[in-house]
This record gives C-alpha cells, structure tokens and sequence, in this order.
C-alpha cells in the first residue's frame, strides 16, 4: 500500500527540514510526502525552497495564512495514496512509530487510528499541565455531543484509508478542522495507539489560541445530529 504523508506547515523554519529528513526515513517501503505551507512569513519558505523541495514530492504555497484546516483539504485533494497519514512539522511525533500508527489499518482491524498523548504507552510523555487539562475537557466535551470515546481531539497524528477521508467535507478553515475530521459521529472501525510526545522547549509555542481551543466544539455538536458519509461508508466492526 501507498501512504501519502500530508505534512501542514506554517512557521516551522527551524524544525521543517528535520522533520522532513525523518519523514523520508520513515520504515514505510511505498510513500509520497506532500507539504503545505499556510502562508509562513518567519523565513520557512526559503527553507522549502533551498532544502525542502528537492526531497519531497510536492510542495503547496498559500498566499495567506488561511488555518490548519486548509491545509489539510488541501493535502488531502493532492494525496494519490491508500493510506493518508497526517505529520505535524514540529517534529512532536516520531516517524519511527508509524508502523504503530499504521498497523491496526494494514491488518484490516480499523479504518482510521487517531494518536492520543493520554493512553498509557512505552514512554513517559512530557506535556504541558494546563494544555493537558485542557485538552482533556474539550474531548470531553466533544465525546459528550459526538457520542463517540477518544481520548485525545486535539491530536495531530492520526491516519486514514484514503477512500474514506476523501468522501468527508472539511467547510472549516481554521485548527478546528481538526475535530471535523476526527468527531463525524463515528460508527465505523477506529482505533487508538500511544504517542510518544517530544518535549516542547521553551518559547516554542503551539500556533493554537483558547478560541481555537473552544471552537472546537462547534462541529461535534453539528456532526453529532447527522449520519456522516464517513459511517457509512466505513465497513460494519
């Protein structure tokens, strides 16, 4: 199977070309890495353009910074493969442990794996208190109003059959497309794996604020009233 890596970028200069680099090493044998960056003014697009381009197999430009979620719908519309797979640019999570991540999709037992910093795994996770704490009551929140248990909707490392997550509108622009894709009133096979989290250093911040934060609600609550093209397309489990 082909699995195509949407990596979303917006001011990642001094963590872009790592992540690639270890993208590229990734013990996948068939893969496309494709990068969108969402209007970088920090000096990430010189990189891309020095050092990026040449070892992956696309690059996408927004002219403005338009939200995670355009980046996403982006990427996806660009993916030719089986597998979609969703890597952050900062390099938070491995690309060593995208044969966890994979695995449950591969031995056909899911259709999509959503990566949780809260699941009990081999590594001790270093995160933040409040952002823990808060990330806890927004899945709550989300869970309560999708009628669905993850454990983590605010992660950025998760992965799909490619013929699913095409058939799902993302309408939203913003990080809260984020919970769009994640929280569509699940009824088909998902799993969930341990994520080994790197340590944030000081001074580098995640680019989401508390009203990202709490409109993440919103499509929950909208998808929690509607039967998704996604449960239906998902097979039974």
């Amino acid at each position: 199977m082909k699995v195509s890596i949407v990596i979303p970028c917006f001011n990642q200069r001094d963590t872009i070309t790592q992540t690639v680099l270890a993208v590229r090493k990734a013990p996948l044998p068939k893969t496309e890495i494709i990068l969108v960056d969402d209007g970088s003014n920090d000096g990430t697009r010189t990189v891309l353009k020095c050092e990026v381009e040449s070892i992956v197999d696309r690059v996408s430009y927004h002219g403005l910074n338009q939200g995670k979620g355009a980046t996403l719908r982006d990427g996806f519309a660009a993916a030719s493969g089986d597998i979609i797979l969703v890597q952050d640019a900062a390099l938070e999570c491995c690309p060593s442990e995208y044969n966890r991540l994979l695995e449950p999709i591969l031995s056909d037992k899911a259709d999509a794996v959503f990566a949780s910093r809260f699941i009990n795994g081999p590594s001790r996770q270093v995160v933040n208190f409040w952002q823990t704490t808060g990330t806890k009551l927004l899945t709550l929140l989300s869970n309560m109003c999708a009628n669905t248990k993850l454990t983590d909707i605010g992660s950025g490392y998760n992965a799909f059959r490619a013929s699913i997550i095409r058939h799902i509108q993302l309408r939203a622009s913003s990080v809260l497309a984020c919970s769009q894709k994640s929280q569509p009133n699940w009824h088909g096979r998902a799993a969930a794996f341990a994520k080994w989290v790197l340590a944030r250093i000081a001074g580098m911040d995640k680019k989401v604020s508390q009203c990202d934060g709490a409109m993440r609600c919103g499509p929950s609550t909208r998808f929690s009233n509607t039967t998704s093209l996604l449960a239906r397309l998902c097979l039974p489990g």
